[in-house]
């Protein structure tokens, strides 16, 4: 209860009984009820006053709430005060002899606070890190030892025993493994011995002796009660039995006489002593000259007397002189030594300083203990340096969205390196850049189809009062609207959506240059809106394609007389950067990366949550057997040794923990890989450290351009022979050294600042100007490769291999070795800005990167290694991806040339296509002679034998063939200029008139078909009337035509008009063109156009039972419903108004557009037609089984 003046405070007692409804007043801070109001409000402001005090602490000036609260903290302490320091502070604390409370508590809190008692759980420091001990013995110090302590620490021996002092003992002490399974004994001394952090504190220490304290009437002295100490028998505890040695004694500071004495006398006493001694009579002193007047003194005593005098005085000077010499010496000797004291002390001051300096982290060149790199390999592959990154970006792109994008479809075994390699240098028909842009234009095509769904099923009223501007400028303003006019080409002049044209390995250069002209024209705008909102902001302006064709336009001319395969590889690398960043602008991509962003942050907290989750419940276990230990220790029991099959138990459950843990933080770490790839960091030459998911191995992009101006002196260069892994603090006290001395001359010479090349001190980029050793496993890259400068700042910008200022290619090295790995992160310095990041990542990512390194295609990337792999299944894994290019040029011999190929495997298809015609029974065609006619063709010339064929001219007249004007296709640019990047005018004019000739023959062959066999697109539509029918406008579009593969997609139009079913020869491959292996061709049913199972992608092995579509016929799948999704709104201004969220529904998936593999046809004309019939039927029957 709190004190009130010093004593507990007399509650009042009502003893009246009092009634049901009598009226009183309740004090609830002392829970007291009173009659009177007076007394009451008494109570209240004597609570409220600062007049208390707490029992247990002694703490004053409290209110009775506050002095209530301290004592409850109090007990609270009391009973978290640790056990195994109760009796030894209780005995301790019987010993003293003080008078005053606060000396009785210091004498016991001085003992304990750095002694440490049997049982006690404590801290020990092992090897560097704390761990969780108990102390088992306590040793008593040797004699040597206290010696040795007297002696430093200049004590006169001997030591008192009783006791000894603190550091002098000795613990042994028991250590928990960290497997918890095994117990290790060690004696450690006091230094490396502690307590838990606030476990035993003065406050504790005083609180706990508080309530068992008592001051006795005899002695005064302050002890523990009687009943405490009979309770808990303190008078028979042995000493030993808690520390070592005797018990202790605690000096009694009594006072001592001389105190006494000089103590003030009281007044009384001081004059009854000046009275004493006033009464007391004194024998006056009789001076010399009295003596001498008396006869007491005669002549030769005086002489003798002042001889003595004058002897003493000199004796007095000589000591006097001597002893001012001596305190003089020792003044000099005093000041010298502070002096010498001052300067040690600015010394190691300035030495701290130096330490401090010396650890701040700076720039990585204005290190003086850089390490050279280990020697990295330079990438040296087909591709060229300067777009070795754009490819790793595409593998990259089609790897993280294989799904969306069906690359199993095009690529069975995945997009390797060697695969984009291919793509990009190799000039091929139908190589693997035909699929990768087949793919990425179907892929689009779908993604606008599942747009223009979403769009239909939106509210617009959502949208309302959203105004967009598109044309911020005249030049973007005319180009959207050539898109715009562009975008209606194909449905004008192929009566079919660009979507929905046939799309193989010849026409994909026609509809990649008619996609990218019509993007990025104008929606209308319930559609632009919706694309702001959805999109991010996304208007017609910010489409890809559109900067593309103006900043780029010699593509588009060359897409309009050559193949996209006979590109440079950096227009290559452009159109395929322009297609991936157009799928990455549309909503359905924009919610995958939402959701993979996503899903990186939900893995990243429940993996933190699970750490600290088994953090605490690794350090509960702890102390729950520590626990046990100590209960059995207590009761006198032996903890049973752990049996090795608990051990190897353990050992399992922790191993499987280990393995749950490493894999989903490689989960984590895959899931941020296909988010977003950022560089591990940048070393001292601001070069990019990569790792990359699709292929292994550690990059280094050296193409920083904005790394700033050379420093003002170069790099210095480590001259200290001492290993600062080995002695940091000799390497720097080195430093430090060589600073003192560099700064002493420099007084000495004046402010003249040191140049580059004095040889006072030597600077990195001058040592090493030596070749580097060169390993073994790079012997054959060209020496040129390797002759580099070291990467250090030289302080001249002409000759600085970092900030020098001469144009640096971009450029590309890559580590394939583990040991290489482990050299570079001991080559990093711990001190750069940069590298200590860089240094802190690849520690981090090394048990990644190392298990990437098998993957890493060494002889691809650099073809002057020599490199065998470990594994030889992956390399036999990596090469059959190839097996279905063995024709990528349509079975002509390599090297032929692109243009060549083109034109004759049109011819063949003209000459097929004719034929089927013919022998199918669908037309005639209209020459003199058909055989000549068919000869000219395959003979590479043209027989028009028809001068009079004409054809319509959209708004002009008709114009005779034999008129020979470059025309202009509709809304499409075919113009040609050659700028020096593009030598395609070689052959332009024999190209132009050669596609005329064909683009005639294939007229030629329209015009031959009968009327009722044509269907729609190009059929006539009899519900409506039209200036020019759809014949027309293809056969104007046709007859513009300036490349063999805009002919060629006419030509495929012309067929998708044809009603095949009603020929005799349409148990024909639609993809390969050629009859015969009726066991192998598959009839679609619903156009009855057949199919080789081995020319479909990908490949049939077996005849599917039931029915089976083509890709034109197959039937839309409708998606599964999914809940929809709100996607965040993207707006540039906030509105007060509460609008409710676009209403999002999942997209209908697109049917597989159409992909038509054309090969040349090696069947023979002459194939009677009963036989392909009976083939026709063969198939059917044998579908039908």
């Amino acid at each position: 209860m709190p004190l009130l003046n010093k004593k507990p405070l007399n509650l009042h007692r009502y003893n009246k009984r009092l009634e049901d409804d009598a009226e009183v007043f309740y004090c609830k801070s002392t829970n007291e009820i009173f009659e009177d109001y007076e007394e009451y409000c008494q109570r209240v402001i004597l609570c409220n006053s600062l007049v208390w005090t707490c029992a247990i602490t002694g703490k004053s000036n409290l209110t009775y709430e506050e002095a209530v609260a301290s004592e409850e903290n109090a007990l609270k302490s009391i009973k978290d005060f640790p056990m195994e320091l109760r009796t030894p502070i209780l005995y301790l604390a019987s010993k003293t002899e003080r008078i005053g409370f606060n000396d009785f508590i210091d004498d016991v809190y001085n003992f304990v606070k750095d002694r440490y008692f049997l049982g006690e759980s404590v801290e020990a420091n092992i090897n560097g890190e704390w761990a969780y001990a108990h102390v088992l013995q306590v040793l008593l110090p040797t004699e040597d030892e206290v010696n040795d302590y007297c002696r430093k620490n200049d004590v006169t021996p001997p030591i008192h025993s009783r006791p000894y002092p603190s550091p002098l003992y000795k613990y042994k002490i028991e250590v928990f493994d960290d497997d918890e399974s095994e117990v290790a004994e060690i004696v450690l001394p006091a230094e490396n011995i502690r307590r838990m952090k606030g476990l035993y504190t003065k406050d504790k220490n005083r609180v706990y002796l508080k309530q068992f304290a008592e001051q006795k009437k005899d002695t005064s002295f302050w002890g523990i009660q009687e009943n405490i100490l009979t309770k808990y028998s303190i008078h028979s505890i042995q000493f030993s039995r808690m520390f070592a040695g005797e018990p202790p004694i605690f000096l009694n500071v009594k006072k001592s006489p001389e105190s006494n004495r000089l103590s003030q006398q009281s007044i009384k006493k001081f004059l009854v002593s000046r009275k004493s001694q006033s009464k007391t009579p004194t024998k006056p002193r009789l001076s010399d000259k009295k003596k001498l007047e008396t006869g007491q003194m005669t002549v030769e005593g005086l002489q003798k007397e002042y001889d003595d005098t004058i002897d003493r005085v000199i004796q007095q000077a000589r000591r006097d002189a001597t002893r001012q010499e001596a305190l003089e010496g020792k003044a000099r000797k005093l000041e010298e030594l502070k002096r010498k004291r001052e300067e040690r002390r600015l010394e190691k001051e300035k030495l701290a300083k130096f330490v401090l300096e010396w650890k701040r982290k700076r720039d990585d060149l204005e290190c003086e203990d850089l390490k050279d790199f280990p020697p990295a390999v330079p990438v040296n592959c087909r591709i060229p340096n300067e777009y070795f990154g754009d490819a790793i970006m595409f593998m990259e792109f089609l790897t993280n969205f294989r799904n969306e994008l069906k690359v199993k479809d095009y690529f069975p075994l995945g997009v390797k390196f060697d695969l984009i390699e291919r793509a990009l240098v190799d000039v091929e028909v139908a190589g693997p850049l035909s699929d990768i842009l087949q793919m990425l234009l179907t892929a689009l095509f779908s993604l606008q189809e599942q747009e223009e769904d979403e769009i239909r099923s939106t509210d617009y009223r959502q949208m309302e009062g959203l105004e967009l501007d598109e044309n911020d400028d005249i030049t973007m303003g005319q180009a959207i609207r050539l898109a715009t006019a562009a975008a209606r080409w194909s449905t004008v002049y192929h009566g079919t959506p660009l979507s929905k044209l046939s799309l193989d390995a010849i026409t994909v250069s026609e509809i990649l240059r008619l996609h990218l002209l019509s993007s990025g024209g104008r929606a209308g705008d319930q559609n632009a809106k919706w694309r702001y909102q959805e999109r991010g902001g996304y208007k017609s302006s910010d489409d890809p394609s559109l900067q593309l064709r103006m900043e780029e336009p010699q593509i588009f001319k060359f897409l309009a007389v050559r193949s996209v395969a006979e590109l440079p590889i950096g227009d290559k690398v452009k159109v395929l950067g322009c297609l991936m960043n157009q799928i990455l602008t549309y909503a359905e991509l924009r919610d995958i990366i939402d959701e993979r962003y996503e899903k990186v942050r939900t893995t990243k907290n429940e993996l933190k949550n699970d750490q600290i989750a088994e953090a605490k419940r690794e350090k509960e276990a702890l102390a729950q057997k520590v626990k046990e230990k100590k209960e059995a220790k207590e009761m006198g029991l032996s903890v049973p040794a752990v049996t090795e099959e608990e051990r190897l138990k353990g050992e399992k459950e922790a191993n499987k923990k280990k393995a749950e843990f490493n894999k989903r933080l490689s989960e984590l770490q895959n899931a941020a890989m296909e988010s977003q790839i950022l560089p591990l960091g940048r070393d001292r030459g601001y070069r990019k450290y990569w790792i990359f998911t699709t292929i292994g191995g550690l990059f280094i992009e050296d193409s920083e351009t904005l790394q700033g101006s050379c420093l003002p002196h170069p790099t210095p260069k480590n001259r200290s022979e001492i290993n600062l892994e080995e002695d940091t603090m000799a390497y720097v006290k080195k430093l430090f050294e060589e600073e003192r001395n560099c700064g002493s001359d420099k007084e000495n010479e004046g402010d003249s600042s040191l140049p580059i090349s004095s040889p006072k001190k030597k600077h990195l980029g001058e040592s090493n100007g030596v070749q580097v050793p060169i390993s073994p496993k790079v012997k054959m890259i060209k020496e040129e490769e390797l002759e580099e400068p070291p990467l250090v700042c030289t302080a001249d910008p002409e000759t600085c291999p970092v900030h020098g200022d001469k144009e640096k290619t971009p450029k590309w090295y890559f580590y394939y070795q583990e040991n290489d790995i482990e050299e570079l992160i001991n080559c990093l310095n711990k001190r750069g800005i940069r590298e200590h990041r860089l240094r802190k990542t690849l520690v981090e990512e090394k048990d990644r990167i190392v298990h990437k390194l098998g993957q890493c295609p060494v002889n691809q990337l650099n073809r002057h290694i020599k490199y065998v792999p470990k594994t030889v299944q992956n390399v036999t894994k990596y090469t059959r991806s190839y097996k279905g290019y063995e024709n990528a040029n349509l079975k002509y011999p390599s090297g032929t040339p692109i243009q060549e190929i083109l034109e004759l495997y049109i011819r063949e298809l003209i000459l097929d296509t004719e034929e089927k015609i013919y022998c199918g029974g669908l037309g005639v065609l209209k020459v003199g002679n058909r055989f000549k006619w068919r000869e000219a063709l395959l003979a590479r010339t043209y027989d028009r034998q028809d001068d009079n064929l004409t054809w319509n001219q959209l708004g002009k007249e008709k114009n005779k063939v034999k008129i020979e004007d470059d025309q202009s296709r509709p809304d499409t640019p075919c113009s040609v200029d050659s700028n020096g990047d593009h030598d395609i005018l070689a052959s332009k004019m024999d190209q132009t008139q050669t596609v005329k000739d064909l683009a005639s023959a294939v007229l030629q062959i329209a015009r031959c078909i009968e009327l009722k066999y044509l269907q729609k697109p190009l059929a006539p539509d009899e519900k409506k009337k039209e200036k020019s029918t759809p014949m027309e406008r293809w056969e104007s579009s046709l007859m513009s035509s300036t490349s063999f593969a805009q002919v060629y997609l006419h030509i495929a139009t012309l067929e998708n008009s044809v009603q095949w079913q009603k020929s005799a020869l349409n148990a024909r491959c639609k993809i390969c063109r050629r009859g015969g292996d009726a066991v192998n061709m598959l009839l679609c049913d619903g156009c009855d156009r057949g199919f080789h199972v081995y020319c479909l992608k990908p490949k049939l092995t077996t005849i599917p039972e039931g029915d089976w579509f083509c890709r034109s016929c197959k039937p839309k799948e409708e998606p599964e419903r999914k809940p929809k999704r709100s996607r965040r709104l993207f707006t540039e201004e906030s509105d007060d108004e509460d609008n409710e969220p676009l209403i999002s529904v999942k997209f209908r998936k697109n049917t597989t557009k159409r992909r038509l593999r054309r090969k040349s046809s090696d069947d023979s004309s002459d194939e009677p037609l009963s036989k392909l019939v009976k083939q026709s039927k063969r198939s059917s029957r044998h579908d039908s089984d």
